[in-house]
């Protein structure tokens, strides 16, 4: 599967197939959101360290998320939580903030949808060490 899309992209408009690969082995399993919101940190750090290929990045202004764009992350970040077998006290925002409510919405609809089909979600404690 990953040989034949590599070989579209490079017979579809010759593709960098560094960047192909860095994406398919970096950045797979991320909202879109979450892939802009890196790419302008990125970007941005790059900016204050001045890193002299980004000296010129004026021509790409960095984009802010949306709300919608935030909410969107919040909720993707809910989700990711509630099948870690993470905890709704481990949210990262306070319940007064609306990205706090939707992370905490996600995160109850997703611990529901896995108890329906009974699917456990990985111990509180991995990746501690002992």
């Amino acid at each position: 599967m990953v040989r034949t899309a590599r070989k579209r992209t490079k017979e579809e408009g010759g593709i960098d197939l560094k960047a192909f690969d860095f994406v398919r082995k970096h950045l797979s399993g991320y909202t879109e959101a979450e892939l802009i919101g890196f790419g302008n940190s990125i970007i941005l750090y790059a900016k204050y360290l001045r890193v002299p290929v980004f000296q010129n990045l004026q021509l790409f202004p960095v984009k802010e998320p949306s709300e919608d764009d935030k909410l969107e992350q919040a909720a993707a970040r809910g989700q990711v939580a509630a099948r870690r077998g993470d905890s709704a006290e481990q949210n990262p925002w306070t319940l007064d903030n609306p990205l706090g409510q939707e992370w905490a919405r996600a995160h109850a609809e997703t611990q529901a949808q896995m108890l329906q089909e009974g699917i456990k979600p990985l111990p509180e404690n991995r990746g501690t060490a002992h």
